[in-house]
């Protein structure tokens, strides 16, 4: 009797849990972030869509063209429905229409809304419309009166070519109003309340590209009239911004191509925070490139928003997606898509947040789309929100429970590294910032971490030391490893570390060219850089494993080496040079000597410096690579029997006879895909019409 009671419960339970998880299943995008190297890695969703709000579920006559909205304070949704010419008051929470703007009134009599673009809506609940075709800013209060009107500022400083056709508006919490102009690259125009012009405000910078390069070189050429026929180099201008509690301003740009300047954080002195950082700049948007017909499709942003929380929202019209940024400017989710199905877009024009909601607005369609956090989602938050708030053990299990769901989530690694260094674990603080990839970081654990070790263990550190010094002077001194019978027969080629010139005219006098030491150099050189690629320090190591590449080592070292021989050889022949290919291929691996030494040192350092220390590692690097050049000098000098003018003309034809077989080896290469190519689509036109 209980089995008979119990299945009919079993049967809805499960019928009843059936609809959660095909919609978990039936979300028509995957989530993905980029790790380090800005390789694409799946990841789960971070949003999930939940609703979907239009005129039919409102009760109103259908948004046509809708361009902007906004959310203020109290939770009210206001929708700038631009082809209706009017303002569509909302209740987001419960899909419910509070009111509709659709009458505007100045002193002086009615006024009618003209393409309008962007609106507002300040602290003190008054409403701020971009109303772009009549050259204008409104202020307006609910009932649609007009309170006050921006227009062009009549001043020198402002263009007077650009029309005033203000697309976007935002107002601080000192009621400054900022309006963004369409065709104006000054940055945005800042009027006070009462509507005094009071100048231009985070003014984006020229991006230089190669093309404008060569125009500002073409221009020094050219007459006056010729000059101002080109195109002017000006800033980018900003599509859209938003601005947060403390007044710091967020911008976008869709003409950038720069991943690190499609989104600005500006502070209220109009300062640029995030291209002040000189480690782990902030990437923005996707980051992996498709071309379809010739042309690259980039992120293009057309909005963004920032929430209660600090999370940045930006809305990429061209691939239909939301981005989410943390305040470093770190990628926590990807959102949405390009499609006609709930959780995509078709035109997406504007994103705003609604506590831990997202709310996106189709211009297309017509409707706008909450998402809500998922599971892994409010995890993220929770985990960043806790540290922020300096809760720092606490913020540990939130970000354990996200990799448990993602352990290639690099941005948790990083979190729970930061926690760590807070509680002075930095050992495990140093791991953590491993797994995330994050090289600044770990570089001050690791600076921490070697400060304990140091005050810990100095006595032992300093017999150590000791200890290895006595060893060296016996050796140099007394030859306890009887190493110098070893090296006898090769005391001539280290003697080149002494004296380049003396040492390298003996060599060549004598003729004592070892093929078997030149050949054991270039291994060394070999082995040095295959191990400089895996075992540099973490913090000077920015090579994928998955890159690693024997045939690319081998072309970086032997290959070269080849390719100078056999130019220095042949560049030398022609001039008269004394040196045969043997006696250039050994003296040259000679001169390696110096730069190996330096760069085995530079491996075995960058594992005990930090990164403020690197510049030790780049001058180290500087000696070696110019003690082995003078040496290489030295060694064409007198296998060539040349003068020092001679030498230093043979070099540089060197070096361009490298340059010119690069190339042709570079148009065989492509000759035989072409080749290959045509090859394969003969053999596959006959064997189909076999």
């Amino acid at each position: 009797m209980k089995c008979k009671l119990l299945a009919p419960v079993m049967v809805i339970v499960i019928l009843f849990l059936m609809p959660i998880h095909a919609f978990a299943e039936d979300i028509p995008y995957n989530g993905y972030t980029y790790d380090y190297y800005d390789k694409g890695q799946p990841a789960p969703i971070g949003y999930e869509p939940l609703s979907v709000i239009n005129a039919t579920t409102l009760g109103v006559s259908n948004f046509k063209n809708p361009k902007d909205m906004f959310l203020d304070k109290d939770g009210k949704l206001y929708v700038l429905d631009s082809g209706n010419h009017r303002i569509v008051v909302i209740d987001p929470k419960n899909n419910k229409l509070l009111a509709v703007i659709d009458a505007f009134t100045t002193p002086n009599g009615e006024t009618a809304l003209k393409e309008p673009t962007g609106i507002f809506v300040s602290q003190d609940g008054h409403i701020y419309i971009a109303d772009s075709g009549n050259q204008r800013v409104l202020k307006i209060d609910h009932k649609g009166f007009v309170l006050k009107t921006y227009t062009k500022p009549e001043t020198s400083s402002y263009d007077n070519k650009v029309e005033f056709k203000p697309i976007k508006v935002v107002v601080d919490s000192s009621k400054n109003v900022y309006v963004l102009v369409d065709g104006l690259y000054d940055g945005a125009v800042v009027f006070v309340d009462d509507g005094t012009f009071t100048g231009f405000y985070g003014s984006n910078k020229v991006e230089m590209t190669l093309t404008k390069l060569a125009d500002s070189f073409w221009k020094r050429l050219l007459s006056k009239e010729q000059r101002q026929k080109m195109d002017r180099s000006v800033p980018v201008a900003y599509s859209n911004f938003d601005i947060d509690s403390r007044d710091f301003v967020y911008t976008v740009s869709k003409d950038v191509s720069s991943i690190f300047e499609k989104a600005r954080k500006i502070n209220p002195s109009g300062v640029g925070l995030w291209e002040r950082i000189k480690d782990k700049k902030p990437k923005f948007g996707d980051l992996e490139f498709a071309v379809i017909d010739g042309k690259v499709e980039e992120s293009l942003f057309t909005d963004i928003d920032v929430d209660d929380d600090g999370f940045i929202n930006m809305l990429d019209s061209a691939k239909r997606r939301i981005f989410q940024y943390d305040q470093s400017g770190t990628l926590l989710f990807v959102v949405g898509g390009n499609s006609d199905q709930l959780g995509t877009f078709l035109e997406p024009a504007a994103i705003e947040s609604d506590g831990n909601d997202i709310l996106v607005l189709d211009t297309k369609r017509g409707n706008i789309t909450v998402f809500r956090l998922t599971e892994f989602g409010r995890s993220v938050h929770m985990a960043i929100k806790l540290y922020e708030d300096g809760q720092y053990k606490e913020a540990e299990q939130p970000w354990k429970d996200v990799l448990k769901r993602n352990s290639l989530y690099e941005a948790a690694y990083v979190g729970l590294g930061k926690a760590s260094v807070k509680t002075a674990e930095y050992k495990a603080a140093m791991e953590y910032f491993k797994l995330g990839n994050d090289r600044p970081e770990y570089s001050k654990a690791f600076q921490m971490y070697r400060k304990d070790v140091i005050r810990s263990n100095f006595l032992f550190i300093v017999l150590g030391i000791a200890f290895a010094c006595g060893i060296c002077y016996l050796t140099v001194k007394k030859d306890i490893f009887r190493l110098r019978k070893v090296l006898k027969p090769y005391n001539y080629h280290f003697q080149v570390l002494l004296h380049p010139f003396d040492a390298m005219n003996e060599i060549v006098q004598n003729k004592a060219y070892s093929v078997r030491f030149s050949a054991f150099i270039l291994f060394v050189w070999i082995v040095v850089k295959s191990m400089s690629f895996f075992y540099t320090g973490f913090i000077f190591n920015f090579n994928s494993t998955e890159d690693f590449n024997v045939l690319v080592i081998l072309a970086g070292t032997v290959g070269i080496f080849a390719l100078w021989t056999i130019s220095n050889w042949s560049v030398c022949t022609l001039v008269d040079g004394k040196g045969t290919y043997k006696a250039i291929w050994v003296a040259s691996t000679y001169a390696l000597i110096p730069y190996l030494i330096t760069q085995v040192v530079i491996l075995i350092g960058s594992n005990v410096l930090v990164a403020e220390e690197g510049i030790f590692l780049t001058w180290i690097s500087y000696i070696g690579l110019a003690y082995s050049i003078l040496i290489m000098v030295s060694a064409m000098l007198h296998i060539h029997d040349f003068s020092f003018k001679e030498t230093i003309g043979s070099i540089a034809g060197t070096i361009a006879g490298i340059a010119i077989m690069i190339f042709l080896l570079f148009m065989a290469f492509v000759l035989y895909q072409k080749v290959f190519e045509i090859f394969v689509t003969i053999f596959n036109e006959v064997t189909l019409r076999q």
